[in-house]
């Protein structure tokens, strides 16, 4: 869900948040990292970003990727599919998600997270598959600690999405 903790009792949307009075044009990056499909409103959200940048400012999504070739050979066993993930999005509908609410210069890749092998453990053991568990659990167990420990770049089918709020007298702004 979308919130920011607060002394309240119930969590503030996001979409409803002041950040102390700040409605639009203040932010230089607004990023969300495995954010976007978690909320329940994810137009909502991205509008709201779009207020709070400042003209030039950019966002960056990383999400998982609907498209990828992980999530078609995997089919319904894709690593991403959680009862927590709300939405899903591939390129072309982020893409134009993010025009839709006045973003420009969108760039969208494959992503590539930093991780060691005792996270993927946890993960595995959290999120159960099948195949992939077993195969990670073990090679946690067989390996010595600074392996463990030690990080290397991976991807399981996210995708990085960038865009720009456009200059002031711009197109699209």
């Amino acid at each position: 869900m979308s919130v920011l903790f607060s002394l309240k009792k119930e969590p503030t949307p996001i979409t409803q948040a002041t950040f102390g009075g700040i409605d639009e044009n203040f932010f230089d990056i607004i990023t969300m990292i495995d954010f976007i499909e978690h909320v329940r409103a994810p137009m909502s959200v991205l509008a709201k970003a779009s207020r709070l940048l400042r003209p030039g400012g950019q966002l960056v999504i990383l999400t998982p990727n609907a498209d990828s070739l992980s999530r078609r050979l995997m089919g319904l066993r894709w690593l991403h599919y959680k009862v927590e993930h709300l939405y899903y999005f591939g390129p072309r509908s982020l893409t134009r998600a993010l025009r839709q609410v006045g973003l420009t210069e969108v760039r969208v890749g494959r992503a590539w997270k930093m991780m060691n092998l005792h996270y993927l453990a946890h993960q595995f053991a959290q999120y159960p598959h099948w195949l992939l568990s077993p195969i990670v659990s073990m090679a946690h167990r067989l390996s010595p600690s600074s392996l463990r420990k030690g990080m290397f770049p991976i991807s399981f089918g996210e995708l990085l999405a960038t865009a720009s709020k456009p200059p002031i007298g711009q197109a699209g702004h």
